[in-house]
């Protein structure tokens, strides 16, 4: 049975109307099956775009946010540093002044340390002066005030056999003296002739001590002359000599004792026929006294001269 054409039309939107239904009830996976490798490809490549732009908007977002906070930490440190070095400059400041016035002060204790030194070498002079002076006056005080002891001019007794020494201190101290007397009597056969002393007749020495002596008041001592021959001596045949040292403390403590050598000897006057007592050379006479007589051994004991 043949259709007219308004039932053909019918028919035909009938059957898009049934397709239209049918595809508006599909399902999500039936559609993408119908959909093309191309499309599908398509699709997925603006998927993955669309996620990488949202991640990077994201990510970038993020970021201007750290961005933003970092600014805000560096202007704060960068507000903190310039505080920090303005505290540093102000104590710069302060250090500068302070070596300022340690400079200063150090040059107010040089110039000080200068004339304080200078004052010392001053006072330093000013006390050699003054021990300088202190010692001359102890020097002058010394000199003035010690003992001085000496051999006053020899007397010849030819009675007694002896020959007299007349110590005397001219100083203003008393002094204790010590004296050594070695005496030698030689007989010669001419009154031209030196002598002899190995040829002595006579020879000894003998040490006198004596507590004090004291300024002013001359003491005598003794010297026995055993061998003495009164007529060979007025004659100039014979010779007697008396040599030693003296040594004596001149009253203040702190000073050694003094000590000199004498020599005294008779001489005949041929002119006068006399004879008398003169110094002699200890230099030449003391050591071979000493020889003679075997000083310091062989001292001579308290022996008086026979009258």
């Amino acid at each position: 049975m043949a259709l007219t054409e308004d039932q053909s039309e019918n028919a035909e939107r009938a059957r898009q109307g049934d397709a239209g239904r049918s595809r508006r009830h599909r399902t999500f996976a039936q559609k993408w099956r119908l959909v093309s490798l191309p499309n599908k490809l398509m699709v997925l490549a603006t998927i993955v775009i669309a996620i990488s732009n949202g991640i990077y908007t994201f990510v970038a977002l993020r970021t201007l946010g750290e961005i933003r906070a970092g600014s805000k930490d560096t202007h704060d440190l960068a507000v903190a540093a310039g505080q920090q070095a303005k505290a540093v400059s102000d104590q710069a400041g302060i250090l500068r002044r302070q070596a300022s016035d340690t400079h200063d002060l150090a040059v107010a204790a040089s110039t000080q340390a200068s004339q304080a030194i200078a004052q010392a070498k001053s006072a330093e002079l000013s006390a050699e002066a003054a021990k300088s002076a202190s010692n001359t006056a102890q020097d002058a005080l010394h000199i003035s005030e010690r003992a001085y002891v000496v051999i006053g001019a020899p007397t010849l007794d030819i009675g007694n056999k002896a020959v007299f020494l007349p110590l005397q201190n001219i100083g203003r101290i008393p002094s204790e003296v010590e004296l050594v007397a070695h005496e030698a009597t030689v007989d010669v056969p001419n009154r031209f002739i030196r002598s002899n002393l190995a040829a002595a007749s006579g020879i000894h020495w003998k040490r006198h001590k004596f507590q004090s002596i004291i300024p002013g008041v001359p003491m005598g001592l003794k010297i026995p002359t055993i061998k003495m021959n009164a007529d060979r001596l007025k004659s100039g045949l014979q010779l007697i000599i008396i040599a030693g040292f003296v040594s004596y403390t001149d009253g203040f403590n702190d000073t050694p004792k003094k000590s000199w050598p004498f020599c005294v000897q008779t001489s005949f006057h041929t002119i006068f026929n006399e004879v008398y007592m003169t110094n002699c050379d200890p230099s030449e006479y003391l050591p071979k006294l000493e020889t003679v007589d075997g000083y310091p051994n062989n001292e001579q004991q308290n022996t008086q001269a026979p009258n």
